[in-house]
C-alpha cells in the first residue's frame, strides 16, 4: 500500500512511471519506478512499497568533475550563474541577521564539494558542512573547509547549536525527511532559521514534462514537493514559515530539457527567458524555529 509518509494519508494516486534518470539523461531504461502523489498534502513520492538500495545510485564521482563534459563556454556560463546564486543566497540569509554583532554559525547539510560554504564571507560566518560522499568531502578538505563525512542522523551534536542550517537540493534525497527536520529543530538556536531549496512540482516543467522533468531524478529523488506540501512538512516539525520564493537563476537550462519534447523548439527558444522566470522550477523556503509560546498556542 502506497501510504503517504509525510502525512500518513492512504489517499494516494499513481501519476506515471519513470526510468532511472539523472537530469536530462536516461541512465537505465530497464529500471522502472512508479511515481505517486498524495491527495491530502500534495507530496509526490517514489513507490514506497519498493525497497531500494540507494548506495548503488550514487557513484563516488557523483559530485566531482560533474562539469567535465561541458564546453568551456558552458562551464563559464555555469560559473557565472553559480556565483550569482551564491551571492543571492548569502544575502537571503543575512537579512535575517541585520543587527547581529557576532559571526553567524551555519551548518550546510549535504554540502557537496563545498561551493556554497566557500563563497560565504568568512568575516560573517562560522562555516561547517556535512557530506556523506567521500570524494566530495575530500574536495572540501582540500579547500580547508570544516566538513564531516557522516550521516546527519548519526551525528551526536551534544551542546553544539547553529543560527542557520541549510539544505540546498538535499531534502528531496532523504528517506526520512521528518526525522531530519526534527533533529534540525533541536540543534537550531532560539530564533534560528532553516533554509531549504528543492525542486518544485508546482512548476511548468513538472506539469508538462512529467516523466521527462529535469528534476525528477528517480530513484535518487525520494520525495518531491510544492509550496503546499513543503509548508505542511515544516509546520508538522514545528517551524514557522517566514518566506517562500523561487530562484529562477538556478539551473538555468532545466526547463529547456524538461520541455524540449513537448513544445516546438523555436517557440521554446523564443520565449525561454520569460518561461524560465515564471515557471518556478525550484522553490526556496525559510523556516524559523518556533518559540516555546508559539508551540503552546499551536
Amino acid at each position: 500500500m502506497n501510504q503517504c509518509y509525510i502525512c500518513n494519508s492512504p489517499k494516494t494516486a499513481k501519476l506515471f512511471s519513470s526510468f532511472n534518470v539523472h537530469g536530462r539523461k536516461i541512465i537505465n531504461e530497464d529500471e522502472k519506478f512508479d511515481i505517486f502523489k498524495c491527495q491530502k498534502c500534495g507530496v509526490v513520492f517514489l513507490n514506497s512499497d519498493k525497497k531500494i538500495n540507494y548506495s548503488q545510485y550514487y557513484g563516488e564521482n557523483y559530485y566531482c568533475n560533474s562539469g567535465e563534459s561541458f564546453s568551456k563556454f558552458m562551464q563559464l556560463l555555469i560559473k557565472i550563474s553559480e556565483d550569482f546564486s551564491f551571492t543571492r543566497k548569502e544575502q537571503l540569509i543575512l537579512k535575517y541577521f541585520k543587527n547581529y554583532k557576532s559571526k553567524i554559525a551555519i551548518l550546510d547539510i549535504g554540502c557537496g564539494e563545498g561551493k556554497f560554504l566557500l563563497n560565504l564571507d568568512k568575516n560573517k560566518f562560522i562555516k561547517k558542512g556535512i557530506e556523506i560522499n567521500k570524494d566530495a568531502c575530500r574536495s572540501c578538505k582540500k579547500r580547508s573547509l570544516s566538513v564531516l563525512n557522516k550521516d546527519f542522523l548519526k551525528i551526536e551534536f551534544n551542546s553544539e547549536k547553529y543560527e542557520v542550517i541549510t539544505l540546498w537540493h538535499v531534502l528531496e534525497h532523504l528517506d526520512n525527511p521528518r526525522a531530519v527536520l526534527e533533529k534540525i529543530n533541536r540543534i537550531l538556536k532560539p530564533n534560528g532559521i532553516l533554509v531549504i531549496s528543492t525542486p518544485n512540482i508546482g512548476s511548468v516543467g513538472f506539469k508538462i514534462g512529467k516523466s521527462r522533468w529535469f528534476h525528477l531524478d528517480s530513484p535518487r529523488h525520494r520525495f518531491l514537493y510544492n509550496k503546499k506540501s513543503l509548508k505542511f512538512l515544516l509546520n508538522k516539525e514545528e517551524f514557522e514559515i517566514m518566506e517562500v520564493k523561487s530562484e529562477f537563476y538556478d539551473y538555468f537550462l532545466d526547463l529547456f530539457w524538461s520541455l524540449k519534447n513537448s513544445i516546438p523548439k523555436i517557440l521554446l527558444l523564443l520565449f525561454y527567458p520569460l518561461l524560465k522566470i515564471y515557471s518556478k522550477e525550484t522553490i526556496t523556503l525559510i523556516g524559523k524555529k518556533q518559540s516555546s509560546d508559539r508551540k503552546k498556542a499551536v
